[in-house]
């Protein structure tokens, strides 16, 4: 009896270990998403207050696969759905920030003040996990331009008083795989100045 009951364990045993070895290796199997092909969603706003407002922002995506993730984005300011198309916000834009070949994404949003200095999020696409990952730098580059020639963002903020036009300049590169603020500058102009 007691080999009968050992045999029946032991059987037992390999089954489970067998059936692991089957979750695991179909876990192994499954497909990471791919950047090609991927669809955007609406922007929806999360947690409104009884106004409508909101500081942050969802936007869904589905890749070929099928496979759905969303990208959490930290809005300049309060806004309601109205304000959002207004200013654009939630505008995708896709462009290779990383310089790695593979398009990303820059998401507006919002405006910083009338001068038109326009604020994104910045999102790097990770081949290695099929997803979109935020880099919390690029928020700090108003109107960002990508120069493919040296691999570098630069942005720039204005601002005008008194009749001068003061505007300041911000150079970024990517070292050790983290987006760093590598020059700054600024300038003055005077309405004489453009004459």
């Amino acid at each position: 009896m007691r080999n009968l009951i050992a045999t029946a364990a032991a059987i037992l045993l390999l089954a489970a270990c067998g059936n692991q070895n089957g979750n695991q290796q179909a876990q192994k199997e499954a497909p990471v998403p791919q950047r090609e092909g991927i669809t955007f969603g609406e922007l929806i706003l999360a947690d409104t207050n009884e106004f409508g407002g909101a500081l942050e922002a969802l936007i869904p995506y589905t890749t070929t696969n099928g496979t759905t993730d969303t990208l959490n984005i930290n809005l300049l300011y309060e806004m309601d759905k109205e304000t959002c198309e207004l200013f654009g916000v939630g505008m995708i834009e896709e462009a290779d920030i990383n310089f790695d070949g593979t398009k990303d994404l820059q998401i507006r949003v919002g405006n910083f003040n009338a001068a038109g200095n326009t604020v994104y999020e910045g999102f790097v696409w990770n081949n290695e996990t099929g997803t979109f990952v935020c880099i919390p730098e690029y928020y700090d580059i108003f109107d960002p331009e990508i120069n493919e020639e040296d691999k570098s963002i630069s942005g720039s903020f204005r601002e005008w008083m008194d009749g001068v036009e003061y505007v300041e300049g911000t150079v970024y590169k990517w070292v050790n795989d983290t987006l760093t603020l590598t020059d700054q500058w600024s300038e003055e102009f005077t309405l004489d100045d453009e004459e």
